[in-house]
C-alpha cells in the first residue's frame, strides 16, 4: 500500500532571482545547483509506486529560472495525479512566461505566485485580471491581521487554476546569523523548535531522496557551498533521507515518523507571531 502524505515537494534548484530575508531555503544567498529531469526520472518513476500525496508542488529557488521546467511538469505529470499539482514560484517572470502558464494550467497544473511585496501582489492581481478577463476570483484565505491573503482565479472549464498570495511577511528562518564569513545556525531543543514549526508537514525530494522538510534537505548542500558553523556541521552529518529503492522497512519506519522532530529541528527557531517581518523585494544576495 502507498503511504499517503499531504505535502510533497519536488525541489528542482537552489536558483533564485530574489534574495528574500529570511527565506527557508537559503535563496537569498548565491546558491547554486541545478537538477535536470532526465537523471531524476528513474526515482520518480520510483517514488509514484511509493507515496501518494495529496499535494504535489514545483518548487526551489525560482522554478521558472529553470531551464528545462517542461521536463519537470511534464515528467512527473506522467507518474503522479494528485488533487493537487502545482507550480510554486515569486511570479517576477509572470509577464515574460505568460503563455507557458496558460499552457500549464489547460494541463491541469495549479499555478501558485507569492508575492513577497505588498505592490507585487497588487501588480500581480491586475495583470492576471487584464490577462484572464472572464476568469472569477474566489479568495480562499483573508486574515488581515497578518495579511495574509489568497485570492484563486479559477473558470469553470479550465482544469487548473491561477492564484496569488501575499507572502512578504515571513518567519525567521534557521540562520540566525553571518558573522565573519561564517553561517550560524540556532542550537534550539529540537521539541521545542519542532512543536512550533509552519512546515513539518512539507516533504521534500531532492535528487531522488525523501527528506523529512526544507531544512533537512537544503542546509546540507548549503554546507557545501558555504561555511557554517561548526555544530551545525555536526548535526548536518546526521541527517537522513531515503530513495524509493531502500529496503521496504527502511522506507516504512522514515514515513511513519516523518512528522515527529529530529535531530536538525535544532537549527531551527522556536518561532513566535513577532517575529514576522515585512520587507520590499530584494535582489542583492548578502556577502558571506
Amino acid at each position: 500500500m502507498k503511504h499517503k502524505l499531504e505535502f510533497v515537494q519536488f525541489y528542482i534548484n537552489n536558483v533564485c532571482n530574489l534574495a528574500c530575508p529570511n527565506c527557508v531555503s537559503y535563496n537569498n544567498f548565491a546558491f547554486k545547483g541545478q537538477f535536470d529531469w532526465k537523471s531524476n526520472e528513474n526515482t520518480a518513476r520510483q517514488w509514484s509506486n511509493v507515496i501518494d500525496p495529496y499535494e504535489i508542488a514545483i518548487i526551489g529557488g525560482e522554478p521558472f529560472t529553470h531551464p528545462d521546467l517542461d521536463s519537470w511538469v511534464y515528467g512527473l505529470k506522467q507518474y503522479f495525479n494528485p488533487p493537487d499539482f502545482r507550480i510554486t514560484t515569486n511570479g517576477t517572470f509572470l509577464n515574460r512566461d505568460i503563455e507557458k502558464i496558460k499552457e500549464y494550467i489547460d494541463a491541469n497544473v495549479n499555478i501558485e505566485i507569492s508575492a513577497h511585496s505588498r505592490k507585487h501582489f497588487d501588480d500581480s492581481i491586475a495583470f492576471i485580471k487584464e490577462q484572464f478577463p472572464d476568469w472569477n476570483i474566489e479568495v480562499v484565505e483573508d486574515e488581515p491581521q497578518w495579511d495574509h491573503i489568497v485570492k484563486r482565479f479559477i473558470k469553470e472549464d479550465t482544469k487548473g487554476w491561477l492564484q496569488v498570495r501575499t507572502a512578504y511577511k515571513f518567519w525567521d528562518s534557521s540562520v540566525k546569523e553571518v558573522k565573519n564569513g561564517v553561517i550560524y545556525m540556532h542550537n534550539n531543543d529540537p521539541a521545542a523548535a519542532h512543536s512550533k514549526c509552519e512546515m513539518s508537514d512539507c516533504h521534500y525530494i531532492v535528487e531522488g531522496r525523501l527528506y523529512k522538510c526544507v531544512v533537512t534537505a537544503t542546509a546540507p548542500m548549503l554546507a557545501k557551498q558555504f561555511t557554517l558553523d561548526s555544530h551545525s556541521q555536526d548535526v548536518l552529518k546526521l541527517t537522513k533521507s531515503i530513495s524509493p529503492f531502500d529496503d521496504v522497512d527502511v522506507i516504512d519506519e522514515f514515513i511513519d515518523n516523518i512528522l515527529e522532530p529530529c535531530a536538525q529541528c535544532a537549527m531551527c527557531p522556536i518561532h513566535v507571531l513577532e517575529t514576522v517581518k515585512e520587507f520590499e523585494l530584494p535582489r542583492k544576495k548578502p556577502k558571506v
